[in-house]
């Protein structure tokens, strides 16, 4: 980004907050909560994404019983009419 001299703006540019703020004796408690936010956000998409990758074995164990009671349901009904 330039300014209208042509220069690149850098921190200089930037407004600063008062050193008073900086301090580690003053934390900013706006950006700790977000970032505790921001943690527990990513941390209950991974526990999703767990429980997505487990349920997928689950998932098909359960597609393969179905598949075998169709599959003996249409044995038996063509039984039934090869009679």
């Amino acid at each position: 980004m330039t300014t209208g001299a042509g220069r690149r703006a850098g921190r200089k540019d930037l407004p600063q907050a008062p050193s008073r703020y900086l301090t580690s004796d003053h934390p900013n408690t706006e950006t700790s909560a977000m970032l505790l936010h921001e943690e527990l956000t990513r941390d209950r998409i991974r526990e999703l994404r767990k429980q997505a990758e487990g349920g997928g074995a689950e998932r098909r164990r359960r597609a393969a019983r179905r598949w075998q009671r169709v599959a003996r349901w249409a044995s038996r009904r063509a039984a039934h009419f090869d009679r």
